[in-house]
């Protein structure tokens, strides 16, 4: 007799992509409390068009989602599902790509094949909590901490707000729920029309430290004994397999796939213990969002990260797919909103256009979109520069203003460093202060007339709170 996994697995159509996503524990059945195992509980299929997931007898299910990922997507998919389902105790989800209809998602039960935009499978109790911790809107797991998350993917196709906030949601419920009868790690999925992708993400929660944080310390990663939480899951090269490493423990899974599915294997110790190992042994370099030490040096980009009222609390600096997190005024309601991290690097999107970047860097193809009409074009950088003018020169002219406060409707906020600067007397005698030149490296040179007044007081604050460099 299978070990019924209790599982916990949610899928949707949002933004004209598919996502599923599930968790990973092994639990009931012959197993004993906390002895936990973990299974890979939704797959891709091969041919690219198809997300398939079960709940139920981990075995059977196991088996029949393999088997399934290898059929050409369709109908004769769901109905051997639905054969499955009805001699043994599981059951699934199976979202894919029909050349007529669109996107199809489908619950398939013992009973009935349905034809939904979302569904759960797995325990009940646990996606009634999972709904409660998605729709409230103070989501504290650990009094006076931090939480962070940075999701991205390497589709064209962005992930939907609904999943990552499903995602945030399910590893919160796993933190929260005590008979810890789901949990391990989320593991979600994208399917759109530039294939399906594992979503990578980094999550943490950090030890209740707010109160004690000044501006300028950085923010450490939690302790397991004082409440932290610290999760990382990439793919390891698109789709060898997934790496999943939790930083209290410390150590992870490397999930490889083979011809017959995942092969799981345990690997403990430190991130860098943990890729060395990996490296050593199964010949795999994977990917954890967690270093041993703090970075140093220049970062890639600096992002500002606003609190839920707007407040700048927190900067993040990025070193590659690292991240370290400094303090800027944290206060014990300190919430934000999912840090979306682009991993392809080519696509940039919108909810009004998006935008590729081709040909080795010399070009960029814009698409702008609405509801009735769709338009593309290619620009070079110059023709780039000058439609981002046009395009600024449009909104001085919108009567609604760009708002006196920087933080205000922005949840980050990306820093330019160390910009060039120019500074000289006003070109026009009427013109009644100096000239200040900013360099950003996408909008281009910024012109400001200062009056004199606010140049000496820019200069003198400047001056006062500049360090001296020692060199």
């Amino acid at each position: 007799m299978g070990v019924f996994s209790m599982t916990l697995l949610v899928a949707g159509i949002n933004e004209h992509v598919l996502w599923m996503v599930a968790d990973t524990f092994v639990t009931g059945g012959s197993l004993e409390a906390r002895a936990y195992e973990h299974q890979i509980k939704a797959v891709p299929s091969n041919d690219g068009r198809a997300l398939i997931g079960f709940a139920g007898d981990q075995h059977h299910g196991a088996k029949a989602i393999e088997s399934a990922r290898a059929l050409s997507s369709g109908y004769e998919v769901a109905d051997y599902l639905h054969s499955v389902a009805t001699a043994y105790p599981v059951e699934f989800a199976y979202g894919y790509r029909d050349d007529e209809a669109g996107l199809r998602l489908l619950k398939i039960t013992p009973r009935e094949t349905l034809n939904v935009s979302a569904l759960y499978l797995g325990h009940i109790d646990a996606f009634n909590q999972l709904q409660t911790i998605r729709h409230r809107t103070e989501i504290d797991p650990v009094p006076k901490a931090i939480q962070t998350l940075m999701f991205g993917t390497a589709s064209k196709d962005k992930p939907p707000y609904a999943l990552q906030q499903s995602t945030a949601a399910m590893l919160r419920l796993f933190f929260e729920r005590p008979e810890r009868d789901v949990g391990g790690a989320a593991i979600p999925y994208l399917l759109g029309p530039d294939g399906i992708f594992l979503c990578d993400y980094a999550y943490s929660v950090s030890d209740p430290i707010t109160d004690q944080l000044m501006r300028g310390d950085p923010i450490p990663h939690g302790t397991s004994h004082g409440g932290g939480f610290a999760l990382s899951v990439a793919s390891l090269n698109r789709d060898q397999g997934i790496v999943v490493y939790w930083l209290q423990k410390p150590g992870g899974f490397v999930f490889l796939r083979n011809g017959d599915g995942y092969k799981t294997i345990e690997i403990e110790g430190s991130p860098s213990e943990f890729r060395q190992q990996a490296r050593d042994e199964l010949q795999v370099d994977p990917h954890v969002f967690f270093s041993d030490k703090r970075n140093t040096g220049r970062p890639d980009s600096l992002t500002i990260m606003n609190d839920q009222n707007g407040k700048p609390v927190m900067v993040a600096a990025r070193y590659g797919r690292d991240l370290d997190f400094t303090a800027i005024d944290p206060s014990t309601d300190f919430r934000t909103k999912a840090m979306s991290v682009d991993f392809g690097g080519d696509e940039l999107k919108c909810s009004v256009a998006s935008t590729a970047i081709v040909e080795d860097g010399r070009f960029a193809t814009v698409k702008f979109t609405n509801e009735t009409i769709s338009y593309e074009a290619t620009y070079d950088a110059k023709q780039l520069d000058a439609l981002i003018k046009m395009l600024a020169s449009a909104r001085i002219r919108l009567s609604e203003p760009v708002p006196l406060d920087p933080s205000e409707g922005r949840t980050q906020e990306t820093v330019v460093i160390d910009p060039a600067w120019r500074t000289e007397d006003p070109p026009h005698p009427s013109l009644d202060g100096l000239l200040l030149r900013l360099r950003h490296l996408g909008f281009g040179w910024a012109t400001f007339l200062l009056p004199h007044h606010e140049a000496a007081a820019l200069g003198e604050w400047l001056t006062k709170n500049a360090r001296n460099d020692p060199s």
